[in-house]
């Protein structure tokens, strides 16, 4: 995917969500959390009391969603797609370089 796709992408989310979601905005919660998955999962509701959210009924819809909680990645495979993703050169330029 090409970073301006990638930058669309996340300004949608942001915008729309009145800046509480967006990859930048998961981006920014792993920084505050040291950098550990593991930390971010809770905060962003998708990890509660050590198990990871169900998919679709246990995600929040709306935005009363934890900051954060969108847009969701799937987890099955690990974290590599997520890291990719809020490693990327255009999600870290968009707010200097936040990982």
């Amino acid at each position: 995917m090409s970073g301006k796709d990638l930058q669309t992408i996340d300004r949608l989310w942001i915008i729309y969500s009145t800046g509480r979601f967006g990859f930048s905005i998961q981006a920014k919660i792993l920084k505050s959390v040291g950098k550990k998955f593991e930390l971010m999962w809770p905060k962003i509701g998708w990890k509660k009391e050590g198990l990871w959210t169900r998919y679709p009924g246990s995600f929040c819809w709306s935005l009363d969603a934890p900051d954060g909680h969108m847009p969701l990645i799937n987890q099955l495979r690990g974290v590599r797609l997520m890291d990719s993703i809020l490693r990327h050169p255009s999600i870290a330029e968009r707010h200097n370089n936040i990982l």
